[in-house]
């Protein structure tokens, strides 16, 4: 997968802090930077090269028969990447450290501060037999308009099949 990754020494190599800015960096590029314009998706995940998970196999994360299930491998670490034709564009993570993702994503907003977009933020926190789930829900607007709404997801270890998800989803006719 092409992400670029500062240089570190083997002693500094944080694998933790590597899947958690790993599937931020999947989810900056895969589902802000080229979904929904079809064509630029489209030729990154080809020149990705990333194996297409058959419906049938992708169970709850599959919402209808035209979602795009991927498995990607990233050094050994697996996402999910899963791209509906609503516009909504969501990766999964199983194993991640919850701080690490958190500081990864604080970075990101930052990049949109800098773009002049601002965010509304919604948390919900559930708690279940197994654990707490927290949804964070961010609308991000530029110039008074609704650009997209970003939901993001971090659930306890042994909760479901994921402890992270982030999904982006675009107003019509917006970063098309």
């Amino acid at each position: 997968m092409c992400m670029s990754v500062a240089r570190v020494s083997a002693e500094d190599f944080n694998p933790n802090k590597y899947v958690a800015e790993g599937a931020v960096m999947l989810f900056w590029n895969a589902c802000v930077k080229f979904y929904p314009k079809e064509d630029k998706f489209n030729n990154w995940i080809d020149k990705n090269d990333f194996d297409v998970v058959p419906n049938s196999m992708a169970g709850s994360f599959a919402r209808g028969p035209d979602s795009r299930v991927y498995s990607v491998n990233n050094s050994g670490v697996r996402y999910l990447l899963v791209a509906e034709p609503s516009g909504l564009c969501s990766v999964f993570v199983k194993d991640v450290n919850q701080d690490f993702a958190s500081q990864a994503f604080s970075r990101w907003q930052n990049a949109f501060k800098e773009k002049g977009w601002v965010h509304f933020d919604n948390v919900e926190t559930q708690t279940k037999e197994k654990g707490q789930l927290t949804t964070t829900h961010y609308q991000y607007t530029s110039s008074g308009q609704e650009v997209m709404t970003v939901v993001v997801s971090k659930a306890q270890p042994g909760l479901g099949s994921f402890q992270l998800a982030m999904s982006a989803s675009y107003e019509p006719g917006v970063n098309q």
